[in-house]
C-alpha cells in the first residue's frame, strides 16, 4: 500500500444543539458511512473486501507506531510462500484493527461524555472497552427517539413550501427526516409520505398540475414512490416555472401599458381643466406656442407670445418668467425684442426660428 492512500480519519459530527437521541439518530448513520469509506479506501477492489496491504513493509510504511506483526507465535515453519500468505493476512488483520481503534477515538471525542458513565467499569474507566460494549451501550441508551423528538420530526416535515426556497433543498430535507423517523421505528408508508409532501407544496405555487401528472403517470399506488415523486416536482419546477414566469412578465408588461395609458389621459385632464381655468385667449395663446415649439412656421404679428429668455413662449413679457437668464427683460415683446438672444438658444435646441 502506497502513500496515496487517504489517513484513516472519521469526519461524521454530533451536533450538540439537537437532544441526545435527535443526536445520536445523525451521528450514528454518518459514523457507519465513515467506517465503511475507509475500509473502502483501503482495498484493492474498492468493496472493502480486499486490503490492500500486501506485507509488512507495506503495514508499517503506514502504521509506523504500530506493534510489530507476528506470522506465528511459536518459531517459525512452512514454505516462504505459506509465511508470506500468513504475513499479509496478519497485516490486513491489524489494519482492520487501526480502524477499530480510530473508529473507537472518534466515538469517544464525538459523543456527550455523560452518555457514557454507564459503560465505565469498577474503577470509573473506559479504557477496557472495546468498541463493541461502547457501540451497544450508546444504542441501548439514545438508539430511539423521544416521543417529543417524533413529534418534533412531523411538525419539521410539514412545515409548507416558501415561496423562492431552493426546490431540491426542501426535498433533500424531507428525505432525511422520513429517513429519521424511520430509523427511530416509525417508519411511513410510502402513501403517506407523498401526502406529506403535496400537503406542504400547495402553497405560493401551484403544484396541482404536477400531482395531476404524477397520478396519470403513475395510477397504482404501488407504484407511487416518494423518488419518483420529487422527480415529477424537479421537473415540473423545470418545465412550467419558467413558462409561469413568462407570463408573469408579460402581465406586468400589460400593466405598465395601462398606468402609460391612463397617465396620458390624467395629462389631457390636467390641459382640459387649464384651459378652463385661464380662459380662451390664453388657451389659444398656448396653442400658438406649442406649434412654435414643433416647428412650424409662425405668422409674424402682435399677438405672438413672447419672453425675453425664451422667445416666442406661452407667457408674455408682463407674465412673470419661471426660469429667466441673465439680463431679462420683462418689457421686451415681440414687436421690440430688446435684443433677446432666443434665436441662439432655440438653434442650440435645433428649432426653427423663423
Amino acid at each position: 500500500m502506497d502513500n496515496q492512500h487517504p489517513p484513516i480519519q472519521f469526519r461524521s459530527v454530533w451536533n450538540r444543539n439537537e437532544s441526545d437521541p435527535s443526536g445520536f439518530a445523525n451521528f450514528w448513520k454518518a459514523f457507519q458511512e465513515d467506517a465503511l469509506g475507509i475500509r473502502k479506501d483501503n482495498s484493492y477492489d474498492g468493496l472493502a473486501i480486499y486490503f490492500a496491504i500486501t506485507s509488512d513493509a507495506a503495514f508499517f510504511a503506514r502504521f509506523g507506531a504500530a506493534k510489530r506483526p507476528r506470522v506465528h507465535p511459536g518459531p517459525p515453519s512452512g514454505t516462504r510462500e505459506q509465511l508470506a500468505v500468513n504475513a499479509i493476512a496478519l497485516t490486513a488483520f491489524m489494519l482492520q484493527q487501526s480502524i477499530v481503534e480510530a473508529a473507537r477515538t472518534h466515538l469517544l471525542k464525538q459523543a456527550p461524555s455523560h452518555l457514557f458513565e454507564a459503560s465505565k467499569d469498577a474503577y470509573g474507566s473506559l479504557h477496557g472497552r472495546s468498541l463493541e460494549f461502547l457501540c451497544t451501550s450508546l444504542l441501548n441508551q439514545v438508539g430511539a427517539l423521544s416521543k417529543a423528538d417524533i413529534k418534533g420530526l412531523y411538525a419539521r416535515i410539514k412545515v409548507p413550501y416558501a415561496s423562492g426556497e431552493p426546490i431540491a433543498e426542501f426535498l433533500a430535507v424531507r428525505r432525511d427526516l422520513f429517513r429519521q423517523l424511520a430509523a427511530a421505528g416509525e417508519p411511513l408508508p410510502p402513501s403517506l409520505q407523498i401526502t406529506y409532501i403535496m400537503e406542504c407544496m400547495e402553497g405560493p405555487i401551484d403544484f396541482t398540475p404536477c400531482w395531476v401528472t404524477f397520478n396519470k403517470d403513475f395510477p397504482a399506488t404501488a407504484d407511487q414512490t416518494l423518488e419518483r415523486l420529487f422527480a415529477a416536482i424537479i421537473n415540473h419546477v423545470n418545465v412550467v416555472h419558467p413558462i409561469i414566469a413568462t407570463r408573469t412578465d408579460l402581465m406586468i408588461n400589460a400593466a405598465v401599458k395601462r398606468d402609460r395609458a391612463l397617465l396620458d389621459e390624467v395629462r389631457d385632464l390636467r390641459a382640459q381643466v387649464l384651459a378652463l381655468q385661464i380662459g380662451p385667449p390664453a388657451v389659444a395663446a398656448t396653442a400658438a406656442a406649442a406649434a412654435v415649439s414643433k416647428g412650424r412656421v409662425f405668422t409674424d404679428g402682435p399677438n405672438v407670445p413672447f419672453c425675453w429668455t425664451h422667445g416666442p413662449c406661452w407667457h408674455r413679457g408682463d407674465a412673470p418668467c419661471l426660469k429667466p437668464a441673465s439680463g431679462h427683460k420683462p418689457a421686451a415683446t415681440w414687436g421690440n425684442q430688446m435684443g433677446s438672444p432666443w434665436k441662439v438658444l432655440w438653434r442650440s435646441q435645433g428649432r426653427r426660428t423663423e
